[in-house]
């Protein structure tokens, strides 16, 4: 049946039809019927050139009608008439040996982009295969992230062959007398669609396994996302995004070849027609996301451009190479029709906006437009037919893409929010001695080179103040670490002192303390007031870190003049004041949540300042959980208890005296346990 719902082949089969013989008179008489009724008032200009009684099966008739103006072609209409019924009648187009010869000639002649494209695959495929065997003896492989991609695409695929193109296509071809066993001939009918769409997810897994160990060697956060949403976090804010931007671009992809036609630029010009599958299927609103996936967009950016951009380090050439490969991909599929310049053009306008999709955004963003452009072509298509039953098809397939744009778009603007580097999967160990030596011996060379940079952003002494004397340590847990103490120089001749703890160990730490120390010495450039700077420095922390990470702080201002200590805690550890002639000691808890938690309001309302007068003789000491909670073989922490019964022995000793007596004291305890966290001590002591 054509789109404008016009029969041009039937065929019935019923085990059950009676098979008795009827005379040659009576069955023209039913087949002319039939041909009249399939071609309306041309059946004159059809000519009888025979008939064939085939026993039991019934009499075939056959009738043929020449063409005006072509000699190459006319038209052939048969019947077969079976026990009295037509069960089978159709017209078909009759080409002459020559022509058929010629045609054949022409399609497999080869040209200059048929050739390019064949031999680009053949060495992208050779590679792939190289460094599929080369990462997976590097253990760089992601295997399940690499089967969830196949699965979900089998899956899909095997859902649109059994409901939509593939499995009609193939039933449809087969003739009616090769459907006697009906259910063994439909399983075999749908076995050659089920294997290609085997091999395709295949293919698509094994490019993504690659891809994603080529792509976090230089560039992970374009696989980021797609990693993340195989993981099934399509409803977090980032990956949602990325999907619901996909799908608005795609838009526009498909729209390209027809604003290229409609604007006149190249006459003659046409887009071909859509698949003529979408017509054979049972449910057309499927065969749109049929290529959900398209498998030269995701071979040329999922796997060619992360392994140009690994070994290519200037990314305008990567790109370049990038738009002229699909270019010559895109010009090779055979959409556009009837103007080369069209076809140029088209496929240029495509590639660019695909490559500036890509790097915009990523991978995932990519597919999700491609799935767009290709459901929509699918649906528009449908929707211009003239049957009403395929304009309700295109409705229902742009009604899904609606659906899934709704999700994406509520997803960005309520779901979660995760980090994308955090969604890329963690590499296997590699078992190999000398790889994990060498991989050892690097990191341990790049460790000292964040340990002594960390250092050397540490004061390297303590400030001169006449009147007092300061001494001040860090020691890190590990090669770097997230404590930090600095000193600074504010109006007035006032010192502030600070002391720090990034939540979590190691490099992360370490980067987000360096973060925070450029932090407070720009905002201490305009800023004297200690909780007016610790509110600026949680705003800044919180849009950075995004409650991944926090940080904890007591920032106390000296005042030498008046010898008084104000000062604001942001989640810290209280700080300790030793008062020698009323021998007590106060812990410093004014109130006040960690850095980067909230965004300004409940910090701003939690935090207090306060002030206290020291004497001559009195000692401030400020550190890190590092020192309370130090823990010895027994499991017992060193806590509060200990360290102020150690700051009471200390009474009269200088600020280094000091320092090195609780060090000390925590060293005996600790009695040859590694410590578990940084340890970080500053010790302010008041002239006498």
């Amino acid at each position: 049946m054509t789109t404008d719902n016009q029969v041009k082949s039937f065929a019935y089969h019923d085990p059950a039809q009676p098979t008795e013989p009827v005379s040659i008179e009576q069955a023209r008489r039913l087949a002319t019927t039939a041909l009249s009724d399939l071609v309306g008032s041309e059946d004159a200009s059809f000519s009888l050139v025979s008939e064939a009684d085939q026993g039991t099966e019934g009499v075939r008739f056959t009738w043929e009608r020449a063409i005006p103006d072509e000699s190459t072609l006319k038209l052939q209409a048969t019947s077969l008439v079976r026990g009295g019924l037509v069960s089978e009648v159709k017209v078909t187009p009759d080409y002459t040996t020559d022509f058929e010869k010629e045609f054949r000639a022409n399609r497999n002649r080869n040209n200059p982009e048929k050739l390019f494209t064949f031999l680009s695959v053949m060495m992208a495929t050779l590679a792939l295969a190289a460094f599929y065997l080369l990462s997976l003896s590097r253990g760089e492989i992601d295997h399940r992230s690499t089967l969830v991609l196949f699965a979900a695409v089998f899956l899909l695929g095997s859902f649109i062959t059994l409901y939509g193109n593939s499995a009609d296509e193939s039933i449809v071809n087969a003739s009616a007398s090769d459907m006697a066993n009906q259910w063994g001939r439909r399983a075999k009918l749908l076995l050659q669609p089920l294997a290609e769409v085997f091999f395709y997810a295949l293919g698509l897994a094994l490019l993504w396994s690659v891809g994603l160990a080529l792509a976090r060697r230089r560039d992970t956060l374009r696989v980021a996302s797609l990693a993340g949403l195989l993981k099934g976090h399509l409803l977090s804010k980032p990956i949602a995004w990325r999907v619901a931007i996909g799908l608005l671009l795609g838009g526009i992809v498909s729209a390209v070849p027809y604003l290229v036609a409609a604007s006149n630029l190249f006459p003659g010009m046409e887009v071909g027609g859509p698949n003529p599958e979408l017509f054979a299927t049972s449910a057309p609103a499927l065969t749109g996301f049929s290529q959900c996936i398209g498998f030269m967009p995701f071979l040329l950016y999922g796997f060619l451009v992360p392994l140009m951009n690994r070994h290519i380090r200037a990314t305008r050439v990567v790109r370049l190479v990038g738009v002229v490969v699909g270019w010559i991909w895109l010009i090779d599929s055979g959409v556009y029709e009837s103007s080369i310049l069209g076809a140029l053009t088209v496929s240029g306008l495509t590639i660019v906006i695909l490559d500036e999709i890509y790097w915009r955004y990523d991978l995932l963003a990519l597919c999700a437009a491609l799935l767009a452009s290709s459901a929509a072509t699918s649906a528009w298509s449908l929707l211009v037919q003239p049957s009403d039953s395929l304009r309700l098809s295109g409705g229902r397939a742009l009604m899904g893409l609606g659906v899934l744009l709704v999700i994406a778009l509520a997803s960005g603007l309520k779901g979660r929010e995760v980090r994308l580097e955090d969604e890329l999967p963690t590499l296997p160990i590699d078992t190999n001695p000398a790889r994990q030596r060498a991989e050892r011996e690097r990191l341990m060379a790049e460790f000292d080179v964040a340990r002594q940079a960390q250092q050397r952003m540490l004061p390297t002494s303590p400030p001169q103040i006449p009147g007092y004397e300061i001494a001040a340590s860090c020691r890190p847990a590990r090669e770097v670490g997230g404590d930090l103490y600095d000193f600074l120089t504010l109006p007035n001749e006032r010192i502030g002192i600070v002391v720090a703890d990034v939540s979590g160990k190691g490099v992360p730490a370490a980067l987000y303390m360096t973060l925070t120390k450029g932090l407070l010495a720009s905002i201490a450039e305009n800023e004297s007031d200690p909780s007016l700077i610790l509110r600026e420095v949680n705003r800044h922390l919180y849009e950075v870190c995004g409650r991944k990470m926090f940080v904890t702080m007591i920032l106390g201002v000296l005042d030498p003049a008046t010898q008084t200590l104000t000062y604001a805690r942001a989640g810290h550890n209280p700080g300790v004041w030793r008062s020698v002639q009323s021998q007590t000691h106060t812990l410093l808890r004014a109130p006040g949540l960690g850095l980067g938690l909230n965004k300004g309001k409940l910090f701003n309302r939690s935090l207090r300042l306060e002030s206290i007068q020291v004497k001559p003789g009195d000692a401030l000491l400020f550190y890190s959980d590092g020192i309370t909670e130090a823990m010895n073989g027994a499991l017992e922490e060193y806590g509060e208890e200990r360290l102020l019964t150690a700051v009471a022995s200390t009474d009269g000793l200088s600020a280094a005296q000091t320092q090195d007596a609780i060090l000390a004291d925590v060293n005996e305890f600790l009695n040859g346990t590694p410590p578990q966290d940084d340890m970080t001590l500053v010790v302010v002591r008041v002239g006498y």
